[in-house]
């Protein structure tokens, strides 16, 4: 927490949460407080509007006291800190939108794929991605050696009207499950959602 004080001699005195950190900052260095303004340490509540002339103030104060600290090591690695955050945040949040894209696109494709079989060798891709690790240089509709439908898993290889019953049995079977895995998530998140507005 920060504390600004004023003194009779017309200096501000800035610290932070430690006794040790008081910098005197004279009339010279252009602060300007009003009187009738709120502590500088006092946060917004619900819906009120943003003052930003007391925040520009507490943030050209914030930085006159990092600057007057930046004579240390300890000083400038936070002045460098101050400086370089705002990147750091940002590089953090491309990061991690990259990251669940990049979850997302790759399991959807691999539950689309989920109804129409399975890569026996590598469960994990999808059927594209397995056909291309079993180096077939040329397969018809998607269909590869390495890729292995439903009734071929229960040991099932004569493609009659059987074959294509189970085939649409597992088709109709993941899509029902996978719905309920969904309609699941919105109620679970709704009902978080619902709880934390209240």
């Amino acid at each position: 927490m920060v504390h600004a004080e004023q003194s009779n001699r017309e200096t501000l005195k800035y610290r932070g949460t430690s006794a040790s950190n008081f910098i005197a900052l004279t009339d010279s260095d252009e602060i300007i407080i009003d009187e009738a303004s709120p502590p500088i340490e006092s946060r917004y509540g619900d819906f009120h509007t943003i003052d930003w002339q007391r925040d520009l103030a507490r943030d050209r104060l914030r930085h006159k006291f990092i600057v007057k600290r930046s004579k240390t090591p300890f000083g400038k690695l936070c002045s460098l800190w101050d400086a370089g955050s705002g990147w750091v945040c940002v590089l953090m949040v491309g990061l991690a939108a990259g990251t669940i894209a990049g979850i997302i696109d790759i399991g959807a494709r691999w539950m689309s794929d989920l109804k129409d079989g399975i890569c026996a060798d590598r469960f994990w891709l999808d059927r594209e991605h397995c056909c291309w690790s079993a180096n077939d240089s040329v397969y018809k509709d998607a269909d590869c050696s390495a890729w292995t439908s439903w009734p071929e898993m229960m040991q099932f290889y004569e493609r009659n009207f059987f074959y294509y019953v189970m085939e649409l049995f597992f088709y109709c079977g993941w899509s029902v499950l996978m719905t309920g895995v969904t309609v699941a998530l919105v109620k679970v998140t709704l009902m978080h959602f619902h709880f934390c507005v209240h």
